[in-house]
C-alpha cells in the first residue's frame, strides 16, 4: 500500500481530530470574549500548530506500524498472481491487522487441507478406475477366445459325419437349423463384447486425459497406415452395419507432427461414431470415407459419412461432456463422452476439430493437424502450473 492509501484510511480519525481541535479553540475564544479579555491569537495559533504536529507524528507512527503487514499482503498477492507458493502472513502491525493475518493464515491452512484431501481422493479414484479397467480386459480376452472356440464348434458340428444316409440328412438338417439359430447369437455376443471393450478403453482414456502432461510424446507420424489399422480393426462391425469404409489419401505416405497414440484414439472415436450413426435405419448401406489432404504445412483429415446426420440445434453443444442431443434420445447407447474427449485431446495437442452436418444427409468431422503447434501454449502453461 502507498502512503496516500494509509492516509485515506486514517481520514476519519484526522477529520475528527481537526473537528475536536476547532471546537476547543472556539470554546476558548468565546470564553475569553464573554469575560471581556483579549484573545491571544498568536498563542492559539501556536497551540494549533503544536496540535497539528502531534497529529502528523501520530499519523506517521500509525503508518509505520502498518507498513510491514501491507508489504506482506503485497507479496502474497504477487505470489498468488504468479501461481507460486503463498507465504504465511506475519503477525505484525496493529492488533486488527494481526487478527486479520491470523484469520487469513487459518483459512489458507484449511484450504490446503481440503485441497490435499481432494487430490488424494482424485488420485485414488483414478487409480481405482484404471485398475478396474485393466482387470476387466482379462475376462474380455477370455470371452474372445471362447467365442472363437464356439464358432469353431458350431462349424465342426455342422460339417460332422453321419452313419446313415437318411439319418445323416436329417441330422445335417437339424445341425444347419441349429447353426443358423446360433450364428446371430454369436454375432450379438461379439457386438456386445466390442461395445464393452470400447467402453473400458474410453474409461481408461478419460482417466489418462486428466494427467495428460505425463502421457504425450509428439513425433512424426505417418497418418495413412495408422488410419488403415483403425479401420481394419472393425472389419466385422463394418459388415454388420453395412458400411463401406475407404481411405482417400493424396499420397501413400502423409506425415504429421502429433502424438501417434492419441491420434489413434481420436480416429477410433470418430470411426465408432460413424459405425453408430453412419447408416440411416431401413437403408441398404452407405460409404464412409476418410480423406487425407495437405493444406500448407498442416494435414487435414476429414471423416465423412452419409448417415442420419446431426440437427443444427445440437451442433454448438456437440463437444460438451454428457451431451447426446436428439440422436442420443433415439440411440440409448450414446454416452456423450467420446466427442468430449476428442475435443479435449485436440486442444491439448494444438489440433483443431470441426463438424459439419445436415440432418438426414450425413456428417463430416474435419481434424486439422497443425505442423508447428503440436502442443498449444495454453496447454503448456496449464500443465506447467500443475507440476
Amino acid at each position: 500500500m502507498r502512503l496516500r492509501d494509509y492516509v485515506l484510511d486514517l481520514g476519519r480519525l484526522l477529520s475528527l481530530a481537526c473537528l475536536g481541535l476547532g471546537l476547543f479553540v472556539l470554546v476558548v475564544v468565546l470564553s475569553l470574549q464573554s469575560r471581556g479579555l483579549a484573545v491571544p491569537w498568536a498563542d492559539l495559533l501556536y497551540g494549533c500548530l503544536l496540535a497539528a504536529l502531534a497529529t502528523a507524528a501520530g499519523v506517521l507512527w500509525e503508518v509505520w506500524v502498518r507498513i510491514p503487514q501491507g508489504r506482506a499482503l503485497a507479496a502474497r498477492r504477487a505470489a498468488l498472481e504468479q501461481g507460486g507458493a503463498q507465504p504465511r502472513l506475519r503477525l505484525v502491525g496493529t492488533r486488527e491487522q494481526r487478527a486479520w493475518a491470523a484469520l487469513v493464515n487459518a483459512e489458507y491452512a484449511h484450504n490446503l487441507r481440503e485441497q490435499y484431501e481432494s487430490e488424494r481422493q482424485t488420485k485414488f479414484y483414478e487409480a481405482f478406475v484404471t485398475r478396474f479397467a485393466h482387470q476387466m480386459k482379462t475376462p474380455l480376452a477370455v470371452m474372445t477366445l471362447l467365442l472363437a472356440e464356439l464358432r469353431e464348434s458350431v462349424a465342426a458340428g455342422n460339417a460332422g459325419p453321419a452313419t446313415d444316409a437318411g439319418q445323416g440328412a436329417k441330422a445335417g438338417g437339424n445341425r444347419n437349423v441349429k447353426a443358423a439359430g446360433v450364428a446371430p447369437l454369436l454375432d450379438s455376443l461379439l457386438e456386445e463384447k466390442e461395445r464393452l471393450e470400447a467402453s473400458l478403453e474410453q474409461l481408461l482414456q478419460t482417466a489418462r486425459v486428466t494427467s495428460f502432461r505425463f502421457d504425450a510424446r509428439p513425433e512424426r507420424v505417418d497418418v495413412v497406415p495408422l488410419l488403415r489399422e483403425v479401420v481394419n480393426e472393425h472389419k466385422s462391425a463394418w459388415i454388420r452395419r453395412h458400411l463401406y469404409p475407404r481411405i482417400d489419401a493424396e499420397a501413400p505416405t502423409v506425415y504429421a507432427w502429433t502424438d501417434g497414440k492419441w491420434l489413434r484414439f481420436i480416429a477410433e472415436q470418430l470411426v465408432r461414431n460413424a459405425l453408430q450413426y453412419g447408416v440411416p435405419p431401413g437403408t441398404d448401406g452407405r460409404p464412409f470415407v476418410i480423406r487425407v489432404r495437405r493444406r500448407g504445412g498442416d494435414v487435414v483429415l476429414a471423416f465423412c459419412d452419409q448417415g442420419i446426420g446431426i440437427p443444427q440445434a445440437d451442433l454448438p453443444r456437440l463437444f460438451q461432456p454428457f451431451f447426446t442431443g436428439a440422436n442420443g434420445r433415439l440411440h440409448s447407447r450414446a454416452t456423450g463422452i467420446g466427442l468430449y474427449l476428442v475435443k479435449e485431446v485436440c486442444e491439448r495437442l494444438g489440433h483443431d476439430i470441426q463438424v459439419c452436418s445436415t440432418a438426414g444427409q450425413g456428417t463430416t468431422f474435419t481434424l486439422t493437424l497443425h505442423d508447428s503447434t503440436h502442443l498449444s501454449p495454453a496447454a503448456l502453461s496449464d500443465d506447467l502450473t500443475k507440476l
